[in-house]
């Protein structure tokens, strides 16, 4: 399995029902568990890629329905139609599926890549915990760790937005073409945990650095409480 690649060390898998209500709490242990960030980082890329690679596992599944499951996570390519008119993009999104936009055309979903990591942990926590017994119960039984057959889950942005539009939820919201996914991939709802660990930096553009990105992140947080 994609799991012993490393050894039996990280052979253990991280489990929706030992998050207990704190997210951040849980990802942060098995960030240590992994060595510390950077080496957590690297290691969930590395596992990533052999995942998708085991046609027999179903943590990671390719996906290819005319539209995503609401709930879901989906890691992609993604070239942008309109990148003329972008300063900055995401090569390598890693969304959590808010349906279709309003337009009726694009997958609206929040793109972790965006977040700096205290934000993504404190930020996907928070999720967690609004749809904490609809993510278990869409991951339960014989849907556990299947990606594709897990039930969706309806995550509301007008709800996620009451407490997180001001620690910008919406600097991370984007909308992207079907079409335009390349590699496209969903995640099953166990490995939110792990996928929130990995720093892809895979940003094009004017800007395309994490530090840049952070910064930019920075500058959208005051100016959305400004407006508050």
């Amino acid at each position: 399995m994609a799991d012993d690649i490393r050894g039996e060390a990280f052979a253990d898998l991280p489990e929706l029902d030992e998050v207990n209500r704190d997210f951040k709490a849980y990802v942060e242990l098995w960030e240590k568990k992994y060595g510390g960030a950077q080496q957590a980082s690297q290691y969930v890329m590395g596992w990533y890629e052999e995942t998708i690679k085991d046609k027999h596992n179903t943590y990671i599944e390719p996906f290819s329905m005319p539209e995503l499951t609401r709930g879901k996570m989906y890691k992609f390519r993604y070239d942008p139609v309109t990148k003329d008119r972008l300063s900055y993009w995401d090569q390598s999104p890693c969304i959590i599926s808010l349906g279709l936009a309003q337009n009726g055309k694009c997958e609206m979903g929040i793109n972790i890549n965006f977040l700096p990591k205290e934000a993504r942990y404190w930020m996907m926590g928070e999720i967690f915990r609004f749809y904490e017994a609809d993510i278990i119960a869409a991951a339960d039984g014989k849907q556990w760790r299947r990606a594709n057959e897990q039930k969706e889950v309806i995550i509301e942005y007008d709800l996620i937005a009451k407490n997180l539009k001001e620690w910008g939820l919406d600097f991370a919201i984007r909308q992207y073409y079907l079409n335009q996914m390349q590699e496209l991939y969903v995640v099953c709802y166990e490995e939110w945990i792990r996928m929130s660990m990995a720093e892809w930096n895979d940003y094009d553009g004017k800007y395309k650095t994490m530090n840049e990105i952070e910064k930019l992140y920075e500058e959208f947080v005051i100016a959305a409480r400004k407006k508050k």
